[in-house]
């Protein structure tokens, strides 16, 4: 794959505030293992039930919307979520709590019983003119690649005639469905 990015899920009514810039921390479960800084493709995820203040932003509902540079994530402690509003925005994860525009009560939920809570800095917001779809992108074919960096999965290898003929251009596929959490896929320059 060339350069990697990130895709990552995110709900119609986070994707608002995203885009009129309110939200400048997403919350995750785990920090991306990759290095910084890396793009971050911003999908508006679909829901089962609809929002009625929502009803603008509807139609982008399955697609990407924008993209990010991600610098840096912070890691939110349980400390952090107990002084959320309490005049400790001095604090790296209190401060990212506040500009996640989640309220503390759903940070508790969220979070659960998992022990990590990471916030992602939202640096260089850009919001697309005209949405892109998930087939726009394209993410490694499996986990197994040989020494030339190629699957030889003719099933989904998107670059199988090239690898036949020799160029083993790390093999990728067309991304399908939009991930759980997050997944890398190849940058659009």
């Amino acid at each position: 794959m060339n350069k990697k990015a990130i895709l990552l899920p995110i709900q119609p009514q986070w994707c608002e505030l995203i885009a009129a810039g309110k939200k400048k921390y997403e919350l995750r479960k785990n920090a991306p293992k990759c290095d910084f800084p890396v793009t971050v493709y911003i999908y508006q995820s679909k829901h089962r039930w609809k929002y009625s203040i929502y009803d603008a932003i509807a139609d982008l509902q399955g697609k990407v919307i924008g993209k990010f540079t991600l610098n840096e994530t912070v890691y939110i402690s349980g400390f952090d979520i107990g002084w959320m509003g309490r005049g400790m925005s001095a604090v790296p994860g209190v401060y990212a709590l506040v500009h996640s525009c989640v309220p503390q009560e759903d940070v508790r939920k969220y979070q659960g019983s998992s022990v990590y809570l990471f916030a992602w800095k939202i640096d260089d917001l850009v919001i697309f003119e005209k949405p892109m779809n998930l087939s726009d992108f394209y993410t490694d074919c499996c986990d197994y690649l040989d020494e030339n960096q190629c699957c030889r999965n003719t099933e989904c290898c998107a670059y199988r005639e090239y690898c036949d003929a020799g160029d083993y251009s790390p093999c990728v596929k067309e991304v399908k469905s939009a991930p759980q959490n997050y997944c890398f896929v190849e940058e659009i320059v």
